[in-house]
């Protein structure tokens, strides 16, 4: 079993918190993970309840295991950082910044799941690469 988590810029979208809440949880009850860590740069109030921690993005120093970023700008954040962490992006979540996703993408090992399936085959036009698949709502990305 494997830690995981999910760095989000902003937890001010309810539907994104639920998104989020939702695969942890179920990652958790068919023991699919271990763990799982949710990280922010801007926290909000929410009434979602959170099936795990919840930590400020200054602490990923500190986390081990398979992280998925939903923006560009954190991902090149996290590439910085030596800890054993896998790291996936969410494209289509947050910004679509195309020079900074390819910058990221010259390390071979970043693995991409889109929002959508028309956004995975964008992503593939224009990386020249493929994404491991695609889903609005978070489900089954564990």
């Amino acid at each position: 079993m494997i830690n995981f988590g999910i760095y989000v810029n902003n937890l001010s979208d309810p539907e994104i918190t639920k998104s989020i809440c939702d695969e942890i949880q179920r990652g958790l009850d068919e023991k699919l993970i271990l763990d799982g860590s949710i990280f922010y740069d801007q926290i909000a109030s929410t009434k979602q309840e959170m099936p795990c921690g919840l930590f400020h993005a200054s602490e990923l120093w500190n986390f081990k295991g398979h992280l998925l970023v939903l923006s560009v700008h954190s991902a090149a954040k996290v590439d910085n950082i030596v800890n054993d962490i896998n790291l996936y992006l969410g494209y289509g979540w947050g910004d679509k910044n195309l020079l900074s996703t390819l910058k990221l993408l010259e390390d071979n090992t970043v693995k991409t799941i889109c929002f959508s399936k028309e956004l995975a085959e964008d992503f593939h036009r224009v990386t020249g690469k493929q994404s491991i698949g695609y889903s609005p709502t978070l489900k089954n990305t564990i």
